[in-house]
């Protein structure tokens, strides 16, 4: 994999993750950066209620439903999403926001300080693990021409085939959650 698209990757992840924690100031880093944060605010929105659920589940004080490492809680995650080797960009993004949702959580208990491990564990994955799906997909820039094609307001059809690709993507990580 070629360090360009690790360093874009991680940089995305780190943009998106503190754009979540309300860091809003930075500047957005590019057009990907802009898209991506655009396309997931839509899927956070659409999904608000699972998304509250996931964070409530996340934060039960005294209970086994607390999360020792974050890190490797989004790993299985992402595995968990991918589970039948089917990636698409609807899925990438809803990683995206489960991170999000994710650090914000864990913002609250600990600190901001696990975002930029977050940030790594999130771009890691992606590489290790989907890079090369990313390769073949266009990389970055085929995302954001993916999503840039449907602009808000999204094309109807392609807004439901995004969304229910993100919510295979939540189904998934439900059943992990359930289990855990």
């Amino acid at each position: 994999m070629n360090d360009s698209l690790k360093e874009e990757t991680l940089l995305l992840a780190e943009y998106y993750i503190q754009s979540c924690l309300g860091s809003e100031s930075r500047t957005i880093p590019n057009l990907t950066a802009a898209t991506l944060r655009r396309v997931a605010g839509d899927v956070e929105r659409r999904n608000r209620v699972t998304f509250e659920s996931i964070q409530s589940y996340m934060h039960c004080p005294g209970s086994s439903s607390g999360i020792a490492d974050p890190c490797t809680f989004l790993r299985r995650v992402g595995y968990q999403m991918q589970q039948d080797g089917n990636m698409n960009w609807g899925r990438l993004v809803t990683l995206f926001v489960f991170t999000g949702v994710l650090a914000k959580q864990m913002s609250q208990e600990r600190g901001t300080e696990t975002s930029r491990s977050l940030a790594e564990a999130l771009s890691n994955y992606i590489i290790q693990e989907q890079g090369t799906w990313l390769v073949s997909n266009g990389g970055w820039a085929g995302f954001r021409n993916f999503f840039e094609a449907y602009a808000e307001p999204y094309d109807p059809t392609v807004r439901n085939a995004i969304m229910a690709a993100a919510g295979f993507g939540l189904a998934g990580l439900a059943f992990l959650l359930a289990v855990r």
